[in-house]
């Protein structure tokens, strides 16, 4: 955490979902088992999908060895996980304390300026 950014850790995936990826590795071979299973797990697919699986995943791994993903695209707006991230913050964490009620919420300031102010005096 910096005076300006906040670091937020996920699936290794997630920055990609946001931010797209540019072509690689150059054996798009490996990257064949990990679109095999996206396949597996996703609904709503075309036919050809889950009656071809494997040339499939071959056909997606190719694509983006040579082109990578680029985000925003028509499948995927960008922003998929700041808008979920953004809403949580505006409007679950104020109805959260509102709901635990001052005292909780006083702690809860303490132990987060306690929290910033060690972090900020590190760097």
């Amino acid at each position: 955490m910096t005076k300006s950014s906040l670091i937020m850790y996920g699936a290794p995936h997630s920055y990609y979902m946001e931010h797209g990826r540019g072509p690689g590795p150059a054996d798009y071979r490996k990257l064949a088992p990990f679109m095999l299973q996206w396949i597996e797990v996703k609904e709503g697919l075309p036919a050809i999908f889950y009656e071809e699986p494997k040339r499939m995943s071959f056909a997606i791994a190719h694509k983006v060895a040579t082109q990578g993903i680029k985000v925003p695209n028509e499948h995927n707006q960008g922003e998929v996980l700041n808008s979920v991230i953004d809403d949580f913050i505006k409007t679950v964490i104020p109805k959260m304390l509102d709901e635990l009620g001052d005292v909780f919420l006083s702690r809860l300031r303490a132990d987060i300026v306690g929290i910033l102010k060690n972090e900020l005096t590190a760097a």
